[in-house]
């Protein structure tokens, strides 16, 4: 560490030595850890340079009264250096209860190791220094242990006005409302900006009681340019009423999602009826969602593209992905793409609503959609294809165009082509390999029918091609 700081008191030279060299990256300004004295646990802010304690303890040093985590944490944070532009770090190491939220101010880096369990139903951290004000926090990272909801439906982490954030290796339990809130102003200067939540996890939910619409990730509409990665959540545990949802995105836009893993949700995405923008959802595992799966409602929306995910058990009577364009301003710029749907459970696999005249410059494309017990699109809009898609029925694959050959043998006058698409083509294509008069019709869901005048003498090869 290259200088010598004094040990603090009721720790060994190894206990501090451990302290030191604890952290996943970067030398905390402030220790939080714990003793017991006289049965009575005291909290306090070790200084990461001085080895001293600064605030809390037995003797309340600093006047924070050294039996209150939260007062002693917020302490610590409360002193970083004043005017930093850089993350200044603080360092949870110890299990913890808290009756109050945690402000944290700009650039400030919290590392939990341990875990901190909420007593009354108030957030554990909130973003907050600028909340409803015309301003920013900037550079605020928060960074592993465990958030224990208790029980309670407020918020865990609240955010506000946050430019450039970071939430990472952090695992939120028991808790009935939203797990993270991202909110800033509608002034375009102060909304929220730039936060990546990457390596997240909930779950150890309560088995009722949760909040009808509330999200392990909450986005107002004034949270936008985000990334979400690699992260995993189970309500499983909910045994009755209602469920969360896995990420809700209240309009906005500039929200990107891959890899992350849902089991058991309301709806794995869902947004809120506010203009919505380049939201992209790829390589994500949708498992047995209790509604439609992703649910996107947006009276203008463009640039959404769901990419390459995979559905396990997706619900039954409900959709794998349902449109709902709430005015005639549309939904443009869609394009659904390489994504695998092996089970019959669900009802459409992609459910355009409420009328087709209101999508534009849509594309769905190198899908593999199993049927469910609908059809694999309900209301096919205009302004837009349906291409190189695989289907399964159940019985048979089928195909959005398919091709071969077919012959009319000698002394028959019409051959039927069993043209495997997956519904009535809207095209057919048909050359003979010889001078041939010919005609198409009885064009149906799984045939069509290739006729010549007359019966002739020798057979009649026919090169087709169908689309739907």
């Amino acid at each position: 560490m290259g200088e010598i700081r004094t040990i603090p008191p009721k720790l060994t030279k190894d206990e501090w030595n451990a302290l030191l060299h604890h952290a996943l990256y970067k030398t905390p300004s402030y220790i939080i850890s714990s003793y017991t004295e006289n049965e009575t646990k005291y909290y306090m802010a070790i200084n990461g340079k001085t080895g001293k304690i600064d605030y809390g303890g037995e003797n309340n040093a600093g006047g924070t009264d050294g039996t209150d985590a939260k007062s002693v944490i917020q302490a610590a944070i409360d002193t970083l250096t004043s005017g930093r532009t850089w993350a200044e770090k603080v360092l949870i190491k110890d299990d913890i209860s808290i009756s109050n939220k945690i402000s944290i101010p700009s650039y400030t880096y919290v590392e939990i190791q341990g875990k901190i369990t909420r007593t009354t139903d108030n957030p554990i951290f909130a973003v907050d220094e600028h909340q409803g004000e015309d301003a920013s926090s900037k550079r605020v990272i928060i960074c592993g242990g465990i958030l224990d909801g208790n029980g309670y439906s407020s918020d865990i982490i609240q955010i506000y006005n946050l430019k450039e954030g970071l939430l990472r290796d952090i695992t939120f339990q028991n808790f009935k409302g939203n797990a993270i809130y991202l909110s800033g102003q509608s002034t375009a200067a102060y909304k929220t900006f730039y936060v990546h939540l990457e390596d997240l996890m909930f779950g150890n939910l309560p088995s009722s009681g949760y909040v009808d619409g509330k999200a392990f990730i909450y986005i107002d509409q004034n949270a936008i340019d985000g990334h979400i990665t690699h992260c995993l959540g189970s309500a499983s545990g909910i045994s009755s009423g209602s469920r969360p949802i896995g990420i809700y995105i209240n309009g906005g836009g500039g929200w990107r999602i891959e890899s992350c893993h849902f089991d058991r949700v309301k709806n794995f995405v869902r947004t809120g009826n506010n203009n919505l923008v380049d939201l992209i959802i790829e390589r994500c595992i949708l498992d047995t969602c209790i509604e439609h799966s992703l649910y996107i409602e947006t009276p203008n929306g463009r640039d959404i593209r769901i990419i390459n995910n995979r559905w396990i058990n997706p619900p039954s009577n409900y959709d794998l992905i349902y449109l709902d364009c709430t005015s005639a301003d549309g939904i443009k710029h869609l394009k659904i793409t390489g994504n695998i749907n092996r089970y019959s459970s669900h009802r459409y696999c992609v459910n355009f609503q409420p009328s087709t005249y209101r999508f534009y410059q849509w594309e769905i494309s190198h899908n593999f959609w199993r049927k469910g017990s609908g059809d694999y699109y309900n209301n096919i809009p205009w302004k837009g294809r349906i291409k190189d898609n695989q289907y399964y029925d159940g019985s048979n694959y089928l195909y959005d165009s398919n091709g071969g050959t077919a012959t009319i043998t000698a002394g028959n006058s019409y051959v039927d082509v069993t043209h495997n698409l997956a519904r009535t083509p809207a095209s057919i294509a048909a050359v003979p390999q010889s001078d041939t008069r010919f005609w198409v019709d009885n064009v149906g869901s799984s045939t069509f029918r290739i006729n010549i005048p007359s019966a002739l003498g020798s057979d009649v090869t026919f090169y087709w091609k169908a689309e739907v």
